[in-house]
């Protein structure tokens, strides 16, 4: 083959170059084309497992002569080679695309969520003001701690300020809403403190009205406090 052979018809060299089949002349001829031609050297570099796959055959097979390929062949072969690569950059590119998009969604999501809920609606503190905008009833108790609850409906529920006097050495103790059913949600836990008061808010997603009472437990479950609503 010429010096001056064109860029297409080196390529069908390629694998006759790799295994050592071609003449001094055409070994010179893709050398020089491989210096200035990017494609035709990243063609090669991944042609260059085909030695040592062929060093994996069997010896029989290893020794029988091969007639040599013909280019049609040999450019069938390429072409496959090329398509199975440009498929594995493109399944490569998805899965990067699908990554990015997992984790946008993920960053969208987390700022929602921060919108949303990581600025809660503050809960009212139990002062005069509050008490006149909500519901407010006294606790009761057997162990002789007292103190008042103020309930205010929210879109989410109702939110409750529980101030305390007097509770029973321990902790921790627990706010519970109750509905109307019996069914209770717990609305905030808290420990002891050295004066044994406590003024504490907290949150349940029972609607105001459908609130039937409210409860001081321990963490065994016994009532401290409670207060009906009606």
């Amino acid at each position: 083959m010429s010096a001056g052979a064109g860029h297409d018809a080196i390529r069908l060299l390629l694998g006759g170059y790799l295994l050592g089949g071609l003449d001094e002349q055409d070994v010179q001829t893709v050398d020089g084309h491989l210096r200035t031609c990017a494609e035709c050297r990243e063609e090669l570099d991944h042609l260059g497992v085909v030695p040592g796959l062929l060093q994996r055959l069997p010896h029989n097979l290893r020794s029988a002569p091969l007639a040599p390929p013909s280019p049609v062949h040999l450019e069938t072969l390429l072409r496959q080679v090329r398509a199975g690569r440009r498929a594995r950059q493109r399944r490569a590119r998805l899965q990067w695309l699908a990554a990015a998009a997992t984790v946008l969604v993920l960053m969208v999501g987390g700022v929602v969520f921060y919108v949303t809920r990581g600025s809660p609606t503050p809960a009212p503190a139990p002062s005069t003001t509050v008490q006149a905008a909500g519901r407010t009833v006294d606790f009761t108790s057997t162990v002789g701690c007292s103190g008042e609850a103020v309930l205010i409906g929210r879109q989410w529920g109702t939110s409750v300020a529980v101030r305390l006097k007097s509770l029973p050495p321990g902790g921790p103790y627990i706010l519970e809403v109750v509905d109307r059913n019996g069914r209770a949600e717990q609305a905030a836990t808290w420990g002891q403190t050295s004066s044994g008061g406590a003024t504490v808010t907290g949150a349940s997603s029972i609607p105001l009205a459908t609130v039937g009472a409210i409860k001081v437990t321990d963490r065994t479950g016994k009532i401290l406090a409670e207060a009906a609503v009606t």
